[in-house]
């Protein structure tokens, strides 16, 4: 009886561990600015936008280290939330803990992106997926900030963007994206 716990029990690690470290799909972002985009670009600092999914367990890690990198880069950077909010939700829905929270959050807009169109606009297709652009609007960085889903600490993506944003470094750097599709369904509540 014991062996069949402990296969169960390591089983159970091993599919939570692949889960964990499997990325999001790729989104791509465009190389400019979209002119057409719903949200306002600053020319005076770089633009940074983060797409979650209200509803994906994922989002809080993303939160906390786009908190942590903000600290650091405020004044030299426009931060954008765009939470993805599906057709046909309740008020309740939208109003979630964490949409709270970006409410709160000092130097940082809060935009609900209702049907997802401007992820689309931006090429965003995982929670967490994070864009920056600098003052002239070009693409600097795509990609997430976490190592794992849900996951907080040291990270290739928060590197990346500090390196873009202390050096303005003139290539598009990526990394994966670890979280929920947007535009899918609705993942457990967080």
């Amino acid at each position: 009886m014991m062996a069949i716990w402990v296969v169960v029990v390591v089983f159970g690690m091993r599919s939570l561990m692949l889960y964990g470290s499997n990325a999001g799909a790729d989104g791509l972002a465009p190389e400019r600015w979209p002119e057409s985009a719903e949200c306002r670009r600053d020319a005076n600092r770089m633009n940074l936008l983060m797409f979650l999914h209200p509803k994906c367990f994922c989002s809080r890690a993303s939160l906390s280290e786009l908190e942590k990198l903000q600290s650091h880069f405020n004044d030299q950077i426009s931060v954008k939330i765009i939470f993805w909010i599906p057709d046909s939700v309740s008020e309740d829905w939208k109003q979630c803990a964490l949409w709270k929270k970006v409410q709160g959050m000092v130097g940082v807009e809060g935009i609900q992106d209702s049907s997802g169109k401007l992820a689309s606009r931006f090429g965003a297709k995982t929670s967490g997926q994070v864009v920056l652009y600098d003052q002239q609007g070009w693409l600097k960085f795509q990609g997430g900030v976490t190592a794992m889903r849900g996951e907080e600490g040291s990270n290739a993506g928060v590197e990346m963007i500090k390196t873009v944003i202390r050096k303005s470094d003139s290539r598009i750097s990526s990394t994966p994206v670890f979280g929920c599709a947007l535009g899918s369904g609705k993942p457990a509540d967080i």
